[in-house]
């Protein structure tokens, strides 16, 4: 029998997965976590900062931390206790609904910043012109204001200086400016080249069942769904106005894809595969009309039985 403890983990309250993410990501910073678990925080707590909780959420997080690596007491309390601080300050993540746990963390360590701010009275500056002036003067001096106003175990570990210059095309005037930020956003791209099934059916010949092959293109970037019928008809000869494209969703629905639809193929490929069936052409001169003298067609499906 072993004897060794069962590691605590954060439990999931509902749909709090983003919750737990975003607080492990934060509790495996070793610096600000041995600052909270030393209870360095309590002579920090700025309780007249109007931009922070009172110190409501820093406390609840640092019971959360030292429930989790310290105390041999079961988590739940303490994160239902942070969940509802939480909630308090910001409505969004007041109920049990998913979130995104980008804009939870952004709302955490924003909290904990002007909760610890050490700065009681931030002071106003009027920054100077940075016209003709050198870019590490003025990357100097915002910073200096910055640090002015924002005193923090936060900032120390977390803000920095943002330079973004622009180049007019037209004029060729350049500005610079340099902007604080305490996080940064890393967009991942998305992959231009993915594979996707199409199952073509061909129009049966008498006496025999309807040929059915599979083929498998590679996404091109910005591809369309009209160059689904494109690839198919380069394959079989089949023109593409014999052809009726469409995809089966989650719930054995039936989806047509309109060719006059200029949507991206990347918006329906997350269905799976593509089902092209050969039609018999369509005479035009056999269409109904109605009363508004504009054509119209119902599509009808027959399920084959082997």
């Amino acid at each position: 029998v072993s004897l060794r403890a069962t590691p605590k983990g954060l439990s999931n309250l509902g749909c709090t997965c983003y919750l737990n993410s975003a607080v492990q990501c934060l509790a495996h910073i070793a610096p600000l976590s041995a600052y909270f678990l030393a209870r360095r925080h309590s002579n920090h707590i700025n309780t007249v900062n109007t931009l922070g909780t009172k110190g409501d959420v820093t406390r609840a997080y640092a019971d959360l931390l030292q429930s989790l690596f310290v105390d041999q007491r079961h988590v739940l309390p303490s994160l239902t206790k942070f969940r509802f601080q939480v909630g308090k300050y910001n409505a969004q993540f007041r109920n049990l609904s998913q979130q995104d746990a980008q804009e939870f963390l952004s709302f955490l360590v924003e909290s904990l910043h002007e909760d610890l701010n050490r700065v009681m009275y931030k002071p106003y500056i009027e920054l100077k012109d940075n016209a003709g002036r050198q870019d590490g003067d003025v990357a100097r001096e915002i910073w200096d204001y910055h640090c002015l106003r924002n005193r923090s175990i936060i900032s120390e570990l977390f803000h920095g200086l943002l330079r973004s210059r622009v180049e007019c095309s037209a004029c060729n005037s350049i500005s610079t400016t340099f902007e604080p930020f305490s996080y940064l956003s890393l967009p991942l791209p998305m992959e231009d080249r993915t594979s996707y099934n199409v199952v073509f059916t061909r129009l049966p010949e008498e006496g025999k069942a309807p040929a059915v092959k599979r083929y498998s293109f590679i996404r091109l970037k910005d591809e369309r769904v009209q160059d689904v019928k494109e690839k198919l008809r380069a394959l079989t000869q089949v023109p593409i106005s014999c052809m009726s494209l469409c995809q089966q969703n989650s719930d054995s629905s039936i989806a047509f894809l309109d060719m006059k639809n200029p949507q991206s193929l990347q918006s329906v490929i997350h269905r799976g595969t593509f089902f092209v069936y050969e039609v018999v052409p369509v005479r035009k001169d056999l269409l109904p009309r109605n009363l508004n003298r504009e054509k119209y067609r119902v599509p009808a499906l027959v399920r084959l039985i082997e």
